[in-house]
């Protein structure tokens, strides 16, 4: 890791800096990824991801430059400042945080995983996850378990005379099932894991493979979908899918102030039912939890949707200046070389009033979405399309057979206008999404909901939402 001299060398160089707004980050990751072989023996991989991303901005003249050395900043600085002399308009800095912060340091690591006996423990957990998995389903699964440990150490620091130091830990576990149907092989996915050892335990991993055991068994028995008009339920982890990809995404900063967000000119106004409530918090220590993001602003919850109003984006330096909004915590990149840019954190719909088992009862005829593994999402317009591994039928408040495999297809500008009920509960887990090759892990944090009353409409292998 660097150490603290790193700081003065690099202060030392940013004092040199013309007038104009100068900030940098220096990221190490290392991420060591823990998997069984063939013969049952625990093998780790190991990648060290390190380098200095330096931005300056003078005027409207703005430049990055990476380096994985901390001696090639003379030649970045002299890039730029040949850059600077031929366009010598006036300097606007990019405002900061609220609330400045000179220094600070913040350690969110849990030192047990750091331990030796860390090795010992990944793989006593993936050979029961193995015997577990092998025991329901003898020959018909094969399965790819995994452990990623991830350490990271970001600085970050700016001509205002901010300094910043973060030090955390993530793990993540994640388990990919591969099930032979009459239709193919299909893949199952789940992932637990958090900042701590507790984020991880044999009965969550239980809990989490359990919920699909009895589906997975009876694949061999679906029919396919025909249905016209009725209630959808999503369970926690569909939900959480849908409003991710087709709303986190156009709430990002950049999005819309490239106009390339359906949700651009919307600000104040009611874009879904009263009952649609969702905000973005960054403190859940056992999903995603950062104190600072990567351009040096504090990190607190920001409201998205208040009672189906549009009340924020979410944004970094740049689009906040723009966007005329407050900072809120969001600028983020997952790998050193990448230019941080506005993220979700921990996407959160507020909970309802209901219990499943209401939801369920009152679903004369329609069908129960339940794993969502894959999503597409033109952000412009709002159209989605979702490829579910499992629905199920649902009829007089009962589950059904299941249905076989069909693309979901519609607009979430219209599904906003539906009819939602929600539940009380909420199910969390870590997911790794990645933005233009990016990745970063962020929290799925949902109920469930039910949307009533809606058309279908059937078309080769995919269903249209109306």
């Amino acid at each position: 890791m660097s150490q603290s001299s790193d700081y003065e060398f690099l202060l030392d160089k940013i004092s040199l800096i013309f007038s104009g707004f100068v900030d940098m980050r220096i990221t190490e990751n290392v991420r060591e990824t823990f998997f069984l072989g063939t013969n049952g023996k625990i093998f780790s991989h190991k990648l060290r991801d390190f380098g200095i991303l330096s931005k300056f901005q003078a005027g409207k003249e703005k430049a990055y430059y990476y380096s994985n050395k901390t001696n090639t900043l003379d030649s970045s600085l002299t890039r730029f400042s040949r850059r600077r002399e031929t366009n010598m308009g006036e300097v606007e800095p990019l405002p900061l945080s609220p609330v400045p912060i000179k220094t600070a340091k913040i350690d969110l690591r849990d030192k047990r995983i750091l331990t030796a006996s860390f090795k010992e423990y990944a793989s006593d957990l993936l050979k029961d996850i193995t015997e577990f998995i092998e025991g329901n389903f003898k020959d018909r699964v094969r399965i790819n378990s995994r452990l990623i440990l991830n350490e990271s150490d970001n600085k970050y620091f700016s001509s205002e005379g901010m300094q910043i130091e973060a030090q955390s830990l993530s793990l993540v576990l994640v388990i990919d099932l591969f099930v032979n149907t009459p239709v193919g092989e299909l893949k199952f996915s789940t992932t637990i894991g958090g900042t701590t050892l507790d984020s991880v335990t044999w009965v969550k991993v239980v809990k989490s493979l359990n919920l699909f055991i009895d589906d997975v068994k009876s694949l061999n028995f679906r029919r396919s979908v025909d249905i016209d008009r009725g209630d959808i339920l999503w369970s926690h982890d569909a939900t959480w899918t849908l409003f991710h990809e087709t709303l986190g995404h156009a709430l990002e900063g950049d999005t819309v102030v490239k106009n390339q967000s359906f949700l651009r000119s919307s600000m104040g106004q009611k874009i879904a039912g009263s009952e649609i409530s969702i905000s973005d918090v960054k403190s859940l220590e056992h999903l995603t939890w950062y104190g600072y993001d990567d351009e040096g602003v504090k990190s607190g919850g920001v409201n998205l949707i208040e009672e189906g109003i549009l009340t924020n984006y979410l944004v970094d330096r740049e689009s906040s200046f723009q966007l005329k909004l407050p900072l809120t915590g969001n600028s983020r990149a997952g790998l050193s070389f990448e230019i941080p840019r506005p993220r979700q954190s921990n996407l959160v719909l507020e909970p309802g009033d209901f219990k499943e088992d209401e939801l369920l009862s009152e679903v004369k005829s329609g069908m129960y979405i339940i794993d969502v593994p894959q999503a597409q999402i033109n952000v412009a317009t709002g159209e989605f399309i979702l490829s579910p591994n499992l629905i199920r039928e649902v009829k007089d408040g009962e589950l059904g057979e299941l249905l076989a495999p069909i693309r979901i297809r519609g607009n979430v500008g219209n599904i906003l206008n539906k009819q939602f009920q929600i539940t009380r509960s909420l199910n969390s887990r870590p997911v790794i999404c990645e933005k233009e090759m990016d990745p970063v892990i962020v929290g799925s944090v949902s109920p469930s909901v039910k949307i009533s009353n809606v058309a279908l409409t059937r078309k080769d292998m995919e269903l249209t939402l109306r």
